[in-house]
């Protein structure tokens, strides 16, 4: 298994770790009640969006190259933009929170797409950043990893 593919496959996993890590700083600045909190609006809010974006990118993965993998991890944020901006407003349609009015639907809509393209594409940056500055400067050779371009 080639190497770009392996790590993109693993980075999936980098944005659910994001929020633990908030939550265990959150609990040691302010009490476990605070990171429990903190984790689970985290989960229900952006993690339910998240997990149907990585289980579809797992599956749709299995027999993609890592160059395939690289390219699809660009345009993972705009997937899963759309996915938080679904998720919004079903949550709005079906339950319609009472803490939700008509005034601020379309701030939460905004505020999924915003959230979905700026989160992901600070994981992607991050990715990117992981991966390809070692091969840069020469610490790892990726030219074996470029197969099924």
């Amino acid at each position: 298994m080639d190497g770009t593919r392996t790590f993109y496959r693993s980075a999936l996993l980098m944005p659910l770790l994001f929020p633990i890590i908030f939550a265990v700083v959150t609990g040691l600045q302010r009490g476990l009640g605070s990171a429990v909190a903190v984790l689970g609006s985290a989960l229900v809010s952006l993690g339910a969006a998240y997990l149907v974006l990585l289980v579809a990118l797992l599956s749709w993965s299995r027999a993609r190259s890592g160059r395939q993998l690289q390219k699809a991890a660009r345009l993972a944020p705009v997937f899963y933009a759309l996915i938080l901006l679904l998720h919004q407003a079903l949550e709005v349609l079906i339950a319609w929170p009472p803490h939700v009015t008509r005034a601020n639907v379309a701030d939460r809509m905004v505020g999924s797409l915003f959230i979905g393209l700026v989160y992901g594409y600070v994981c992607v940056g991050i990715a990117e950043a992981v991966y390809g500055v070692p091969g840069e400067v020469g610490l790892i050779d990726h030219s074996g990893d470029a197969s099924g371009a």
